[in-house]
């Protein structure tokens, strides 16, 4: 990392200090935020092979995103009360075992995401439930969010978050941070490579995540044939990657995958590419639309009036 990145990381890092301490969120030392900013904070530039000081640039770099765009509205309690749960880990998470605060992280990114998107997403206060609700074309949908600790806890996670849907009562999404569960440091990029690269690279990955044969059927297809899919109009694929550019300079982008569940029901499929394509626009680092939406749908949606997409969706 290069002097100038390494300060304005720094600088990141002393402002997420000064943003947190005015909203009287102060978590004690010897935490993860503590050692977050110590790390950021400290002179001279580092390796990039040092894992615990790249998680600490990309989580300071996170939290000032989640802060920027939650403290345009009113910080609640509740608000307070996740933001200390979610600086509480140790900075190196153990995959093995529940990292609470990560989770919390993940989930106040996501309603970052839909807020900047213009979601309106409302927290859920009852337990069993999903995390948020959402009003996308005057309806209501259910948000879950998740982060997979393992592939071998994926069907148990995902399996969980289908029957938190279908207790809301409305049809919604499942919002999933793959992390490095789907390749040992997979969040982590040491080498040089442009914005485009990493993007392609990381949704090949997740793609053939979904394709892989199992028993000989593809993944996807267990999923939705899993109990309770049929609440779920898709999930998402969702990190903020750690990348070394050709100029050497680090930096963060928003990776971001995609799958739709219905995949031979016109109507569904439109609720899912539309709300993708709204979704999308809250990331930190938005990609092009292009790279989010199959050929098929867009050509499909170029050629619908608005009149005709709003008709499409789902009635009350």
């Amino acid at each position: 990392m290069s002097d100038a990145n390494r300060k304005a990381y720094q600088e990141i890092a002393k402002a997420l200090r000064i943003r947190l301490e005015a909203l009287e969120i102060s978590p004690r030392k010897d935490t993860r935020f503590d050692e977050m900013i110590r790390l950021c904070e400290a002179e001279g530039p580092f390796p990039l092979s040092d894992l615990a000081a790249l998680r600490a640039c990309k989580d300071v770099a996170e939290f000032q995103f989640i802060i920027d765009i939650l403290a345009e509205k009113t910080m609640s309690a509740n608000h307070e009360r996740r933001f200390r749960e979610a600086l509480l880990d140790p900075l190196q998470p153990d995959g093995k075992s529940n990292s609470p605060g990560r989770d919390r992280q993940f989930e106040l990114l996501v309603e970052a995401v839909l807020t900047k998107a213009g979601l309106q997403p409302r927290f859920a206060t009852l337990p069993g439930r999903p995390d948020f609700l959402v009003t996308f074309c005057n309806r209501d949908y259910a948000v879950e969010a998740k982060r997979l600790k393992s592939i071998n806890r994926f069907q148990e996670q995902i399996e969980k978050s289908f029957d938190q849907l279908a207790k809301s009562g409305v049809t919604g999404f499942v919002a999933m941070d793959p992390g490095s569960a789907l390749r040992p440091g997979a969040d982590f990029v040491s080498l040089p490579v442009s914005d485009s690269a990493q993007f392609t690279d990381w949704t090949r990955e997740c793609k053939d995540f979904f394709d892989e044969p199992i028993n000989g059927m593809k993944r996807l297809h267990h999923i939705i044939g899993w109990k309770r899919a049929r609440d779920v109009r898709g999930m998402f694929f969702m990190d903020w990657v750690v990348r070394n550019s050709p100029e050497s300079a680090l930096g963060h982008d928003a990776m971001y995958y995609g799958v739709p569940f219905d995949q031979h029901h016109q109507r569904r499929q439109m609720v899912f590419h539309l709300f993708q394509a709204q979704f999308h626009k809250g990331l930190p680092t938005p990609p092009g639309q292009s790279d989010l939406i199959s050929t098929e749908a867009r050509t499909s949606l170029a050629a619908l009036p608005q009149s005709k997409i709003v008709s499409m969706l789902p009635k009350r």
